[in-house]
């Protein structure tokens, strides 16, 4: 398992950093919102055919709702949120680090839903990622206030992630991550149109603008259901493991595909923000199987019971939740 784990998890730390500064570099012909809105189309067309004609588990009656929820925040929350920081002068490179605090968000997001308590450690771990942000983005916030609404985009992101894949872990271990990708995208191209319609952008009509778009839709595709196989096959908080390398990936990448050099500033932000993961993850139990079983301590044992009944022999698989 863990040759498994690595395998996965250095194809999607590479795929999913990419995204960035492509992002970034598509960004130049169309403005965000129409750049998402072409991406979700582009990434639904392709898929649910494959969805279709494979037969791949779709969510059960009872979990479409949750299913619907979690693709809308995991989708269109996050890739709304990060475009629109990369459009407003935040960096790819930092847009990455923000959103790669889902780590110590799931964490936080975790206490609400459960009430169960995190350690100590932990909360050191939510520190460290608040103080990653800071030394990122403050200083560019100082220098340029205009930054400001494109941070807050980089936060919506952040939350948009952690709280999809929460409840994705919780509640659609059964749901394949293809499937999951189809279903987010395709409820997210109506909130990508909406704001697109109901906001200025550009379009340029360069033939150069459109191919990479083209290009950034494969690699999200790719990028997004690597993710969702892992967070799917070995559970969230392990999955998010991957985001300690995610920021510092896209950094180097953006540097020579978007002239972005990181600074100093960026350099201590990437170590908080990934001392900060890695402490996380080193903290409670990982895993499909502690997932479920946290999820179940929510639940009184008549519920857990007609849960079980409705997913089948599938639930009591060694393989938990699906999850760019």
């Amino acid at each position: 398992m863990n040759t498994r784990l690595l395998a996965l998890g250095t194809a999607t730390v590479l795929v999913y950093a990419a995204g960035y500064p492509l992002g970034a570099l598509a960004l130049q012909g169309l403005s965000p919102f129409w750049l998402i809105a072409l991406r979700f189309v582009l990434t639904a067309a392709l898929l649910w055919p494959v969805v279709l004609l494979r037969g791949l588990a779709l969510p059960a009656r009872g979990a479409l709702l949750a299913a619907l929820a979690a693709g809308l925040l995991v989708q269109g929350a996050q890739f709304l949120g990060a475009y629109w920081a990369m459009t407003h002068g935040v960096g790819a490179g930092v847009t990455a680090l923000v959103v790669a605090l889902n780590p110590a968000v799931t964490a936080l997001l975790s206490v609400a839903v459960t009430r169960r308590g995190i350690g100590s450690r932990a909360w050191i771990a939510v520190a460290l990622a608040a103080a990653a942000v800071a030394v990122a983005c403050l200083p560019r916030i100082l220098e340029n206030p205009a930054v400001g609404p494109g941070v807050v985009g980089a936060l919506v992101g952040l939350f948009g992630l952690a709280g999809g894949s929460l409840i994705q872990g919780r509640a659609l271990g059964g749901v394949h991550p293809l499937a999951f990708t189809a279903i987010g995208v395709s409820v997210s191209v109506p909130l990508a149109l909406g704001l697109a319609a109901a906001m200025p952008g550009h379009v340029s009509a360069e033939p150069g603008a459109w191919a990479l778009p083209v290009l950034l839709t494969l690699c999200g595709l790719a990028g997004t259901t690597l993710y969702a196989s892992t967070v799917r096959t070995f559970g969230a908080r392990t999955a998010s493991l991957q985001f300690a390398l995610i920021p510092a990936a896209a950094s180097v990448l953006s540097w020579p595909l978007v002239g972005e050099v990181p600074g100093i500033l960026t350099g201590v932000g990437l170590a908080l923000g990934a001392g900060a993961v890695v402490l996380q993850l080193r903290t409670g139990r990982t895993g499909p199987a502690g997932e479920r079983r946290r999820a179940q301590n929510g639940r009184s044992p008549s519920s857990s019971s007609r849960g079980n009944r409705r997913r089948g022999p599938a639930a009591s698989a060694p393989r938990a939740s699906s999850g760019l």
